[in-house]
């Protein structure tokens, strides 16, 4: 299994604990791998107080055909029913080392980022930009 982590918040940078958020991951479709067939029964995970989770996956890159897993995120109203939800359009591709979940979902690039470094930046899709701080070369993945 694979440890993904990061932490949940709405657009003002705050937790919504009082909402009892979670987060649900769902396979794409069944698979196997070795002597394993694997369900797409979701996994649920509900974010401390603090928004931060850690949930352990099985990692994607063995299973066959390929799987990758979706991303929704519920929430309560007063009343306490799961009335709002965002479900993430990109891909979650869960390699054996774990990660952070920003890193590891396949999202667009912001034109107007650009990664500051010596090293490439981890994951770059097209669009992402890098600024090698070593030798000031502006690099762009297509």
């Amino acid at each position: 299994m694979a440890k993904v982590t990061g932490a949940l918040s709405d657009f003002g940078i705050q937790a919504f604990p009082e909402l009892q958020p979670r987060i649900i991951f769902t396979a794409s479709g069944p698979g196997v791998s070795g002597a394993r067939l694997f369900a797409t029964k979701p996994i649920i995970v509900k974010p401390a107080n603090s928004g931060s989770f850690t949930v352990e996956l099985m990692p994607t890159a063995n299973i066959r055909p390929v799987v990758w897993y979706t991303v929704t995120i519920e929430w309560l109203d007063p009343s306490g029913n799961y009335i709002s939800s965002d479900e993430l359009v990109w891909k979650l591709f869960v390699p054996s080392a774990g990660g952070e979940l920003s890193d590891l979902l396949e999202t667009p690039a912001n034109p107007s980022l650009i990664w500051v470094g010596p090293t490439p930046p981890p994951n770059p899709q097209p669009g992402h930009k890098w600024m090698n701080s070593t030798t000031g070369v502006l690099s762009e993945w297509r």
